[in-house]
């Protein structure tokens, strides 16, 4: 009886052990999996900046956010707040998140900002200008992120 008492004993000892070292397989596991999860929508983002600009552009319809966009664009590109809303009336297909882009673009390349529109128009999108022309699209995620807040927030 001993024996049997000790060989069961025994037996619930090892499932809990192989039981405990599984759980903490598996634990290690989902971490991994949200790493990866992680570093895959970090990706997709970086590739849908054209999609994000999109987002913002539609921000602009109604004119508080209209207004406090431009402010915004102003502030994160230096260019005098007449000059932005000019543009933006000469350019409406583009946005006002793709004025920001074009103006942001052009201080870092010295380059005019119309390169940068026609080769939008030509059917480019924003992320492929952008790489062509050596920025990265983290650079520009930040004040886009500065620019929705300020058309968000607007009254």
């Amino acid at each position: 009886m001993k024996t049997g008492t000790w060989i069961v004993a025994g037996a619930l000892l090892t499932a809990f052990t192989i039981n405990a070292a599984d759980k903490e397989a598996q634990k290690e596991r989902r971490e991994r999996q949200a790493v990866r999860a992680e570093k895959q929508e970090a990706r997709e983002t970086k590739g849908d900046i054209d999609k994000r600009i999109a987002a913002i552009n539609r921000l602009d319809n109604n004119k508080p956010s209209l207004m406090a966009g431009m402010a915004a664009v102003s502030k994160e590109t230096a260019v005098p707040l007449p000059k932005i809303e000019a543009e933006h009336k000469e350019h409406p297909n583009v946005g006002l998140a793709g004025l920001f882009v074009a103006h942001d673009l052009a201080v870092r390349t010295h380059k005019g900002v119309e390169h940068f529109l026609d080769a939008r128009k030509k059917g480019r999108s924003w992320a492929e200008i952008a790489k062509a022309n050596g920025v990265n699209a983290d650079e520009l995620e930040a004040k886009l992120n500065r620019i929705e807040d300020a058309m968000r927030n607007a009254k």
